[in-house]
């Protein structure tokens, strides 16, 4: 039985809040874009979708509306009506970032590699100073086989990182020791200082370490690379 997630009291205010805007105001889609992800938060996905599939029909030259419902219905499920609501999305604005790494991964997810790579490479192209638009084309072709494109993006992601957010500084230590395994498989220890790499990963991971070239450090790197990569 799943537990019952905390909602902080002004969590149930501003939901409250809304309800009744919507109440009094049941045509303006931002209110509804609005009140959705609260109705996600409380775990009422039937209410969730109706606020969604209300802001994208009041609202249907929003974007990033036709980005949330999609979101939303791929959670449930619903990946063709997913996909039809994101590409709807793009039709309004083909460079919306979001939109392209959103499906993306919705296609990767999919095991559709061809499609996925050509949002994910779309998303680099528009914003090349995003890591995680890197980190996302370097799983993709990770997982096509093609690991020597895969570093490339991996090390351009740590270029351009760290984060600022916790949440970041994961992804970001992800990248780290994504580049330090892909290093090492591909014999480029000497270049590609390998080990410095993991430490970095180590260092933003908050772990314990003693110096950049210990024995144990080595010892991990090996162990990484016969080991799931942790998401």
């Amino acid at each position: 039985m799943a537990s019952t997630p905390y909602i902080p009291w002004s969590h149930h205010v501003s939901r409250s809040y809304l309800e009744n805007k919507v109440k009094e105001q049941p045509r303006n889609g931002r209110l509804h874009k609005t009140l959705a992800p609260l109705k996600e938060e409380i775990r009422d996905g039937k209410a969730a979708l109706r606020h969604y599939r209300a802001a994208t029909e009041l609202s249907s030259g929003d974007a990033d509306a036709a980005n949330d419902f999609g979101l939303a219905l791929f959670k449930i499920g619903r990946w063709d009506e997913a996909v039809k609501e994101m590409k709807r999305g793009l039709r309004i604005q083909p460079y919306h970032i979001l939109l392209h790494k959103n499906l993306a991964a919705v296609y990767a997810r999919r095991g559709r590699y061809r499609e996925a790579l050509d949002h994910a490479k779309e998303a680099v192209r528009i914003a090349p100073w995003d890591p995680q638009a890197h980190r996302s084309l370097a799983k993709i072709l990770d997982a096509t086989g093609n690991t020597r494109d895969s570093l490339s993006h991996n090390r351009q992601a740590v270029l351009t990182g760290p984060g600022m957010q916790a949440a970041r500084e994961h992804h970001d230590a992800q990248a780290y020791r994504r580049v330090a395994i892909q290093t090492v498989a591909r014999g480029q220890t000497q270049r590609g200082h390998a080990s410095a790499y993991y430490d970095a990963h180590r260092a933003l991971a908050g772990k314990k370490f003693d110096m950049p070239t210990t024995e144990i450090t080595k010892q991990l790197l090996f162990k990484t690379r016969t080991t799931p990569e942790l998401t």
